[in-house]
């Protein structure tokens, strides 16, 4: 009976996970038109941290900064989908690229592609905000 309790759980706290996954990447798929290049980073995140507040941080991408040629380059990742493989991946975020505040990019490309990617496998399920895909 302990046992059957424990797996419940469990079960309960992976479907409670994906369905908060799920309703960021619904969020963020709402309002991603309303962002262009130019905008501020104050801008941008007065549109996305209601969004970026609803998963956990084990659920997100940190952030990144750093200096180049003088300029401060920050990085924020927003959830864009969200593969059943137990592991976050780059390729379940969009990156928003700024230059000293400034946004100047949205996408991989920007970086060069993203350096890890899900490990979709026969039956694996992927769940995006637009449905949920069975392969």
């Amino acid at each position: 009976m302990k046992r059957l309790v424990v797996l419940l759980s469990v079960a309960f706290l992976v479907a409670c996970a994906h369905l908060r996954i799920d309703q960021a990447i619904t969020a963020y798929d709402s309002v991603a038109d309303q962002i262009r290049l130019g905008d501020s980073k104050e801008e941008v995140l007065t549109i996305f941290q209601p969004i970026i507040d609803k998963v956990t941080p084990a659920e997100r991408k940190r952030a990144e900064q750093y200096k180049q040629d003088g300029v401060l380059v920050e990085i924020i990742y927003m959830r864009s989908a969200n593969y059943v493989d137990g592991l976050v991946t780059d390729d379940e975020f969009i990156p928003y690229v700024f230059h000293d505040g400034v946004l100047v990019g949205i996408g991989w490309q920007i970086l060069g592609g993203p350096k890890t990617q899900g490990q979709v496998q026969p039956n694996s399920t992927y769940i995006h905000a637009q449905g949920t895909y069975i392969y």
